[in-house]
């Protein structure tokens, strides 16, 4: 898959400072916000990254109510 090795290197150095400073964002990304109830924003790896805010939300909901 074209693109699919600088994917993996961008995965690779968010873990690698998630695991340095507890903080994924490096200069390789788009600023990921911590995540929050409010907006939950989740970062979609591709071959160009992103953040979407509460992803499948209709979905999520579905099941809050059936708690």
């Amino acid at each position: 898959m074209p693109g699919a090795e600088a994917v993996e290197d961008v995965v690779s150095e968010a873990w690698l400072s998630f695991a340095r400073d507890g903080d994924p964002n490096h200069e390789g990304m788009p600023v990921w916000p911590v995540y929050n109830n409010e907006d939950r924003p989740v970062m979609v790896f591709d071959a160009e990254s992103r953040v979407i805010n509460d992803p499948r939300a209709a979905e999520r909901k579905v099941w809050s109510l059936n708690r």
